[in-house]
């Protein structure tokens, strides 16, 4: 089955925030060559990319509101802004970084953790 990746629209059935090939693009640039990783097949890397993302809709409780009710992610929203006061539009780069940070952690068997603190 292959990977339905969200483009900004609202897609009602997205199921990642970056495809295979632009997470490979962006972990041979910030992790370079990793033995795991470069042998996985796209079909693993997939899955993880359906993982990383549920995973982080799933600990994140993101600025603003959904933009449309019939989105199956949690981006794109409305009424979310960066550091800058700029309101996003469509899927925060960062958003994908992210995504293609947790697949490597998914593929590469890495343990993922998350640490709650109340103020």
């Amino acid at each position: 089955m292959a990977l339905i990746v969200e483009d900004g629209t609202g897609l009602s059935t997205a199921e990642s925030y970056i495809s295979v090939a632009d997470a490979d693009t962006y972990i041979a640039a910030y992790r370079g060559a990793n033995a795991t990783w470069d042998a996985a097949a796209d079909a693993t890397k997939e899955v993880a990319a359906r993982q990383a993302t549920k995973y982080l809709d799933g600990t994140n409780a993101w600025k603003g509101q959904k933009e449309f009710s019939t989105q199956a992610l949690g981006w794109p929203r409305v009424y979310a802004y960066d550091e800058t006061g700029t309101a996003y539009d469509g899927i925060p780069t960062a958003l994908e970084q992210a995504t293609a940070e947790v697949m490597f952690l998914i593929v590469t068997g890495e343990t993922i953790t998350e640490t709650v603190t109340k103020d």
